[in-house]
């Protein structure tokens, strides 16, 4: 039991100075406090106690002249570790980043889970540069303990850093905000590096990936009504196979019509000065941040010729807000595209 206990010297009715305690019984009390403040799986602290303490920090910020740097960091591929060996690996890399990371934090730093796989840390005594530093360790060391143990996947984190200044006028909104968006610009780069990584992996398509392709024909209708005409694509969101016609397949020598991993194979025949915006796009519709797609691009057909193109598509969700199927249409613009415009 835990007790919260007063202690006094007072005077007595005969005149003589007696020691008082009094002591309260505040174990349920202090339970419930803890339980509001801190996240029952990694022990940080929750969305409402973790906004709070930055809350007090923006204004001491001011009034001790001592700013500080903000941190948000999204976990890394944990959909598909979810998906792949279930919910309880998924909180168990939770757990590992969380804990790792929890040793590198000093006595005035802030930890806590702002949503399902995205945290705040708040460094309050680190330059930019010393914050860098750490989190770069705790990400080999993260990699380091995954080799160690065989893990089939690597455990990792992509980060966004604010610096905040005690003359910034910020408010707590305006730096989730704003860490939000930088932690996103890397995000983009991740998964660039990751697609073309993929790329590599897979240069031809497999023939029984046909047989896996489906879609919710019933899903199709309303992307297909929101997009223009040209070549029409599909995707199965669950299997995330690709159906292209064949005469995009001739005209661009795709692989085949059925192709998994087609952001890494198609994005594979667009013009490097291109590429960013193409998977940036993408990753857009991947993150849920976007529900239509809209980007222009050049795409190398069979010839070998830079045709321009515009790639429309509509993601659509079942009844359980779940994505279940990604169409649209890809439209050849023509060589010299750009060169019309005013």
């Amino acid at each position: 039991r835990i007790y919260e206990n007063h202690d006094s010297l007072i005077n007595w009715f005969d005149g003589s100075i007696v020691h008082l305690q009094q002591s309260i019984d505040i174990t349920d009390s202090k339970k419930a406090f803890h339980d509001a403040c801190f996240d029952e799986l990694t022990n940080t602290l929750t969305r409402r106690a973790g906004k709070e303490l930055l809350e007090k920090l923006i204004k001491a910020a001011h009034q001790n002249c001592h700013g500080f740097i903000t941190c948000m960091f999204d976990i890394n591929s944990l959909k598909q570790v979810n998906d792949n060996y279930g919910h309880s690996e998924g909180d168990k890399l939770i757990i590992t980043i969380c804990q790792t990371l929890k040793k590198y934090l000093g006595s005035g730093d802030i930890f806590f889970r702002l949503s399902g796989d995205e945290f705040i840390v708040v460094f309050t005594e680190h330059s930019l540069q010393n914050v860098k530093e750490i989190l770069q360790k705790v990400l080999i060391e993260l990699k380091n303990s995954a080799q160690k143990n065989a893990l089939p996947y690597e455990p990792s984190f992509t980060y966004g850093l604010l610096e905040v200044q005690s003359t910034s006028n910020y408010s707590l909104t305006d730096i989730l905000n704003r860490v939000d968006e930088k932690m996103y610009e890397q995000k983009r780069s991740y998964h660039i590096l990751k697609r073309q990584q993929d790329a590599g992996l897979q240069k031809q398509s497999d023939p029984s990936e046909k047989n896996n392709f489906s879609y919710q024909a019933e899903y199709l209708y309303d992307a297909l009504v929101n997009s223009t005409d040209d070549y029409l694509y599909v995707c199965d969101v669950q299997s995330d196979v690709f159906h292209y016609p064949k005469t995009m397949v001739e005209e661009f020598a795709l692989p085949g019509e059925y192709i998994k991993n087609a952001a890494a194979i198609w994005g594979a025949k667009v013009h490097p000065d291109d590429q960013s915006a193409f998977l940036a796009s993408n990753q857009e519709i991947l993150d849920g941040r976007a529900n239509i797609h809209y980007v222009e691009y050049r795409a190398q057909n069979k010839e070998g010729k830079w045709i321009w193109v515009r790639c429309r598509g509509q993601m659509q969700y079942n009844e359980q807000g779940e994505a279940i199927l990604f169409a649209g249409f890809i439209k050849k613009l023509g060589e010299n595209y750009k060169q019309q415009l005013p």
